[in-house]
């Protein structure tokens, strides 16, 4: 294809397998779950999406002290532990897992703060694109949140974000680009003044 494809997992096995077939991007969907993981991104060299999922295998809930220093701690650890392993730090993306082990409030207060993890470095992806909490703010279906998801898309542009993980392609690049013009125009009015 010639697009970058991504293959979502968290078993090094899969993640290698799918590596030796020609996958672009690893998104390492287990959090810290397995640390071979880093081992299987540092040997390919390929670019890595570290997601936050602090989702335990009993299921049992999870709770936070403070949900934004705690997953920006989390996800530099992430980071630190596929530097160790060999890969090189600017193929690393960081992902704060929006519905992973996460509550409405916690997702919203994310995303509302995501400026913390860009101002960690790394490139930043953000998944929300139809997630629960959506529905749960607009009390809405599966399939009728596209509204909700472009008011995220939109607002994470506003606040840098590089990546965006959507359904409804044309629609989220539509939203992207005028938010991008609006911004680009503001920033030249500044540099005008």
């Amino acid at each position: 294809l010639p697009v970058p494809v991504s293959l979502d997992t968290y078993k090094p096995e899969v993640a290698r397998e799918g590596l030796k077939l020609g996958v672009h991007i690893i998104n390492d969907v287990g959090g810290q779950r397995d640390p071979e993981m880093a081992a299987v991104a540092a040997q390919y060299q390929r670019p890595v999406i570290a997601m936050h999922n602090p989702v335990k295998n009993s299921g049992d809930p999870y709770s936070y002290t403070d949900v934004i220093a705690d997953v920006a701690d989390s996800l530099a650890l992430s980071r630190e532990i596929y530097v160790r392993a060999g890969l090189e730090r600017s193929r690393i993306a960081l992902d704060p897992g929006i519905g992973f082990g996460k509550n409405l409030e916690e997702n919203l207060r994310l995303i509302k703060n995501i400026k913390v993890l860009k101002n960690m470095g790394s490139p930043v992806l953000l998944a929300v694109s139809r997630k629960g909490f959506i529905g749960k703010v607009l009390d809405a279906e599966v399939t009728d949140r596209l509204e909700g998801s472009l008011a995220v898309a939109a607002w994470a542009v506003t606040q840098g974000v590089d990546m965006l993980r959507v359904h409804d392609v044309r629609e989220t690049v539509r939203v992207v680009k005028m938010m991008t013009a609006i911004k680009e125009a503001g920033e030249a009015y500044e540099r005008d003044r």
